[in-house]
Order: C-alpha cells, then structure tokens, then sequence
C-alpha cells in the first residue's frame, strides 16, 4: 500500500502499480462529509494528542530529575500534536470511498480502517479458518487480466543464443 501512491500507473508512468488489494490492514481511513463534524473531530483528536504527548514528556521530565519540566515535556507536546494531527487528517479525509480493502468485522488489527468492505464472517467460516485468515474472500480486480489469447506467454530463450550488441 506504501508503494501504491508513489508508483501508481497514472500520467507519465504507464508501467505503475493499478491496484492493490489487502486484507485486514492496520489502516487508519475515514470520510466525514459534513464540515462542522469534521473540524470538530480533528480538533478533538489533536487536543488528546498534545495532552497525551505533553504528560509522556512530563513524565519522563520528572523521572530524570528536571524539576522545571521544559526538556521533554516541549518534545513530547509537539510528537503529540504531529502524531495526532496526522492521524485526525487521515480518519477524517480519505476521498477514497472504494479501496481494494477487506475487513473482519471486530478485528482489532484493522479498526480504524473505515473505508474498507467490512464483512461478518460466520461460525463456520472462523472455525475452520485460523484467527486472521481471509481465504475464499476475494476484491473484484479494477483492472482487466492480462490479455494472453493476443499476446501468449512464452519462456525466455537461454542466455547462450542472446544476440551481443556491441559498438
């Protein structure tokens, strides 16, 4: 998924990644429409953040002796304002309602993956599987297979009958 924004098979890069597909992701995503809710959360989110970096860096402060506090406390303020700035634009923006995504409903791992196609597995189907297993599950491909009735796959020759190209 990391590689997929950078190398996407768009523009001046016809030979990029057209889609991946992922199951059960630690993927933080999310869309909220309305613009009074969205600021809301993101305020809300970020405000946690600073506070739970700014008592991480007080901690740490009084456990190695700075009594007036500024050393860590400052450091973990501001990890905590990025961390969850971070976290608040991504669960609160992601345009992309469609992603190549499955998820188990209650699985801890992909919580806060709201975009994904959220299932509930059976009785059956999670007795039989192990406890993260997604197979007999499938994302319907966005891009067309490869077209080998026109253009069959063949092997390689061996390297010995290469032509050298030489100057």
């Amino acid at each position: 998924m990391a590689l997929e924004q950078p190398y996407k098979k768009e523009g001046n890069n016809p030979y990029g990644i057209a889609q991946s597909k992922t199951f059960g992701s630690p993927t933080v995503s999310g869309n909220i429409s309305n613009p009074f809710m969205k600021n809301i959360v993101k305020d809300e989110i970020v405000g946690i953040g600073t506070a739970g970096g700014l008592a991480v860096g007080s901690t740490m402060d009084s456990a190695i002796g700075f009594s007036h506090g500024v050393l860590l406390s400052g450091l973990g303020t501001d990890k905590g304002k990025k961390v969850s700035s971070d976290f608040a634009n991504r669960i609160t923006s992601d345009t992309n309602t469609s992603p190549g995504r499955i998820r188990y409903f209650g699985d801890p791992i992909s919580a806060f993956d709201f975009n994904a196609t959220t299932i509930m597995p059976s009785f059956k189907q999670r007795w039989r599987n192990s406890a993260h297993s997604y197979s007999g599950l499938e994302i319907a491909d966005k891009v067309p297979l490869h077209d080998t009735m026109r253009n069959p796959l063949s092997i390689s020759p061996d390297d010995n009958e290469a032509t050298v190209i030489t100057e």
